[in-house]
C-alpha cells in the first residue's frame, strides 16, 4: 500500500482491518489526537501532571478536553516513572517502573549493607542442636539428623573408622 494512503495533509489515518467492512482499506476519519492535530506541549504537561496525581484516563480527558483514546495512547507510549518510597539503607528515593516488582533498596551495595547490619531480620529455618560424632563439638543446623560439624570431620571419621 503506498505511503500516500496513510498520510493526507499532514495527518495520520488508521486503516480499517475488519474482514466484513465494505470500506476496508480506505482511510477513516479517526486521528491520533484531537481534531487531527498533535498534542501541544501544554496538553502533554497537563497530562503528565494529572497522571502523577493518580488520575485515570477518563478524568484526565475530562479535565483537559481531549479524547479519552488520545490520552490513553499518550500515557501508554510515555509511561512515567513513579517514586515508590525510599531506600531502606540510604533513604534515597526509589524509582519504580510500571509493572515491576516493589523495590526496597536502590542498589545491590545498599541491600548487602542493610542485611549485614540487620542479621536478626533474616527469616531462617528452625535450628537443631547436634554434637559432632568425630570432634565432639556442639553445632546447630536446619537438619534434624546431622552427625558431623563439617566435611573435614566427616572425612576424618571415615578414615579413622577404616583403620580400625
Amino acid at each position: 500500500m503506498p505511503i500516500e494512503d496513510f498520510f493526507f495533509g499532514g495527518h495520520i489515518f488508521f486503516e480499517k482491518r475488519s474482514a466484513f467492512d465494505p470500506f476496508r482499506g480506505l482511510p477513516m476519519k479517526g486521528f491520533l489526537f484531537k481534531g487531527g492535530m498533535d498534542l501541544t506541549q501544554s496538553d502533554i504537561g497537563r497530562i503528565i501532571e494529572l497522571q502523577k496525581r493518580g488520575l485515570g484516563y477518563k478524568r484526565i480527558a475530562a479535565e483537559t478536553n481531549l479524547p479519552v483514546n488520545s490520552v490513553k495512547t499518550y500515557c501508554r507510549r510515555h509511561p512515567i516513572d513513579s517514586v515508590a518510597g525510599n531506600c531502606e539503607y540510604c533513604q534515597s528515593p526509589l524509582v519504580r517502573l510500571p509493572h515491576t516488582k516493589e523495590k526496597r533498596f536502590c542498589s545491590d551495595n545498599c541491600r548487602n549493607e542493610w542485611w549485614k547490619a540487620h542479621p536478626e531480620a533474616i527469616n531462617r529455618k528452625k535450628q537443631y542442636p547436634h554434637t559432632c560424632r568425630f570432634c565432639g563439638r556442639e553445632f546447630y543446623t536446619s537438619r534434624e539428623s546431622s552427625g558431623f560439624c563439617s566435611r573435614k570431620c566427616f572425612a576424618d571419621f571415615r578414615r579413622k573408622e577404616g583403620r580400625a
